[in-house]
C-alpha cells in the first residue's frame, strides 16, 4: 500500500509535544476540507463535513438517554467517508440497501456501550471511552449492517462520541507508521489507543477525535504544500472556559468556523477492506 501522501507529517506531529502547534494545526481543519474539496472536485464535502460535525451530534443529542442513526443519515456519513478519504461506491449503495429498522436498532446498541453524546462546544465532549467500550460498539454496527466495517462504523461513532476517532487512512499511517493498513477491529483499537493516549498528554480540551483531526489536517496541508497559519496566544490556552469559548466559536470539533443554523429535519458520508460478509468477498471498512 505505502503511506498516503502527507502521512510522513503526521507521524512527525504525532511525535510532538507542541501543544502550539498542535491547536493551529487542529484549528486549520476546515482549511484542510476545503482544498480537500476542491482537489477533488466535490464542493458538497465541506457543507457535508459541516452537518457531520455540527448538525449530526446536535441530533444525536436531541433523542435523549438513547441516542440512534437514522437510516438517511447512515447514507450521509457513508458518502462523508468516501469523499473524505477513497472513493468505494459499492459501500454507498449498501448503506442504501440497508433497513431504516436494522440502522436504528443497531446504532442504538452502539452508542449505548460509549459516554452519552454531547454537543461538540460542551466540556463533556472530550469523554474518553474504554477499548472494551469502542470494541462494543464497533461490533454492534458491523455484524448486521451490510457494508459496514470498522473504518465506517468509526465515521458514525466519532459523530457522537469524541473518544471514538474517525479511522482514516493517514491517522493510521501516523500510528502504525508501515504503510500497511487493514481496517479490522484490532488495528481500530490500536489507534483508538495510541490517540486517546496522545489526548491525555496534551490536556484538556483534547479527545482522541480532537487529535484525529489535527493528524489528518497536518496530512492534508503537507500534501497540498500549504502552511498551517500561527493561532492567537489566547487560543492555545488550555483553561476549560478558554477551551468552551473556542470550541463553541468553532461550531464542531475542530476548527474555526462558525456554526450554522441547524437545518430541520436533517437526515442520514476513507475506506479499505474489513469484515467479510456471508454474501461478499470483499471486505467492507
Amino acid at each position: 500500500m505505502g503511506l498516503r501522501k502527507g502521512s510522513e507529517e503526521a507521524i512527525r506531529l504525532m511525535d510532538s509535544d507542541n501543544k502550539v502547534e498542535w491547536e493551529a494545526t487542529f484549528q486549520s481543519y476546515s482549511a484542510s476540507v476545503k482544498r480537500l474539496s476542491q482537489e477533488k472536485g466535490k464542493s458538497e464535502l465541506v457543507e457535508l463535513d459541516q452537518w457531520w460535525r455540527t448538525e449530526l451530534p446536535a441530533a444525536l443529542v436531541s433523542r435523549g438517554a438513547t441516542p440512534y442513526l437514522l437510516k438517511d443519515e447512515l447514507v450521509k456519513v457513508v458518502q462523508w467517508k468516501l469523499w473524505i478519504g477513497q472513493m468505494r461506491p459499492s459501500l454507498l449503495q449498501r448503506a442504501k440497501e440497508t433497513s431504516p429498522s436494522t440502522v436504528k436498532a443497531k446504532s442504538t446498541l452502539a452508542f449505548q456501550q460509549l459516554p452519552r453524546p454531547s454537543l461538540p462546544s460542551s466540556p463533556t465532549a472530550a469523554a474518553r471511552a474504554s477499548p472494551e467500550a469502542v470494541s462494543r460498539a464497533v461490533n454492534a454496527l458491523t455484524k448486521d449492517l451490510y457494508g459496514v466495517g470498522p473504518a465506517t462504523a468509526s465515521a458514525v461513532l466519532a459523530a457522537g462520541c469524541g473518544g471514538c476517532p474517525f479511522d482514516a487512512d493517514e491517522v493510521i499511517d501516523a500510528v502504525k507508521r508501515s504503510g500497511k493498513r487493514q481496517y479490522s477491529l484490532k488495528e481500530y483499537l490500536e489507534v483508538h489507543e495510541a490517540l486517546d493516549q496522545k489526548a491525555v498528554s496534551l490536556g484538556t480540551p483534547w479527545d482522541a477525535e480532537r487529535v484525529r483531526k489535527a493528524l489528518w489536517s497536518c496530512a492534508m496541508h503537507s500534501r497540498f504544500g500549504m502552511t498551517v497559519p500561527p493561532v492567537p496566544t489566547g487560543a492555545t490556552a488550555a483553561s476549560p472556559q478558554e477551551t468552551a469559548t473556542a470550541a463553541a466559536a468553532a461550531g464542531g470539533r475542530g476548527d474555526g468556523d462558525k456554526p450554522r443554523a441547524r437545518k430541520s429535519g436533517s437526515g442520514g458520508g476513507a475506506d479499505g477492506a474489513e469484515a467479510a460478509t456471508k454474501k461478499q468477498k470483499s471486505r467492507p471498512h
